[in-house]
């Protein structure tokens, strides 16, 4: 059963892209078939996985444009074994409405589309824009988990109003994906009081369970391979960083199986 994530958050700068790119390292270090979707216009995913993916004939946008090209013609190859992606490029941008995407009936064209090509696949990974629109709502309602990265140095009173925000669209999706989970974690870390203190405050904000265990330490290796175009795991192995996202996807799939043993026991 293919397990799907979509990393999100409506706050720039965060890390999402970072993140996708690096659990797809380490999912596909494991030999796991991985599907990048990438639902942010920008292609920022794309461009880390493809060379001038802007010149592609087909990406992502003919999803949500209803097109009628198949999900598996718009899957390309990537540089790395086991790891593949459907680019976004700028003809996205037409549906990246701020305001009445909630209803449309493309909200499900991921999922649709995810369905299409399942069998070949063990994780898709969805990457998504910094504003609320029916690209990242779209993956919402696709995913089995929404992963939202936090930086401890960044957090405020007004993050949280964001987090706030986000979750209230989270809601909003669940009438359409009952069963989606989110989880929390704490990227760009750096050990002190005020990483302390914050930690404490999310935890209280968001509840224990949902803000993950693991932190992804500030570290120069994640920026240089993202720089080069690689996964940290399959740039630097055995780097701090690199086990702190193997830490990561373990936390996850530990919610995937709960869902699933969940799933079972109602049947």
């Amino acid at each position: 059963m293919v397990r799907k994530f979509a990393i999100t958050l409506h706050k720039g700068g965060v890390g999402k892209t970072t993140t996708t790119t690096n659990l797809a390292g380490v999912l596909a270090e494991k030999g796991k078939r991985v599907l990048l979707i990438d639902c942010d216009s920008q292609g920022d995913l794309s461009s880390v996985f493809l060379d001038d993916h802007e010149k592609l004939p087909h990406t992502v946008a003919d999803l949500f444009a209803d097109t009628g090209i198949l999900a598996e013609d718009l899957i390309c190859p990537t540089p790395f074994a086991n790891i593949s992606i459907i680019p976004a490029d700028r003809r996205l941008e037409r549906f990246e409405r701020t305001y009445d995407f909630k209803h449309q009936e493309l909200t499900r064209c991921l999922t649709d589309a995810i369905a299409e090509v399942a069998d070949a696949f063990d994780y898709v990974l969805m990457d998504t824009a910094t504003r609320p629109h029916l690209t990242g709502y779209a993956a919402l309602v696709a995913c089995d988990v929404a992963i939202i990265p936090l930086e401890a140095a960044r957090f405020s009173f007004r993050s949280v109003a964001s987090i706030r925000n986000y979750v209230e669209l989270e809601s909003d999706a669940r009438s359409l994906n009952p069963d989606m989970e989110i989880r929390y974690f704490l990227s760009k870390c750096r050990k002190n009081k005020v990483h302390d203190a914050c930690r404490q405050a999310l935890a209280q904000i968001l509840g224990t369970p949902a803000l993950l265990k693991t932190e992804i330490p500030d570290s120069a290796a994640i920026n240089t391979a993202l720089h080069l175009r690689k996964p940290l795991a399959l740039h630097s192995i055995r780097s701090k960083p690199a086990e702190a996202y193997r830490q990561l996807i373990k936390e996850l799939l530990e919610v995937t199986h709960e869902r699933t043993r969940a799933d079972a026991t109602a049947a």
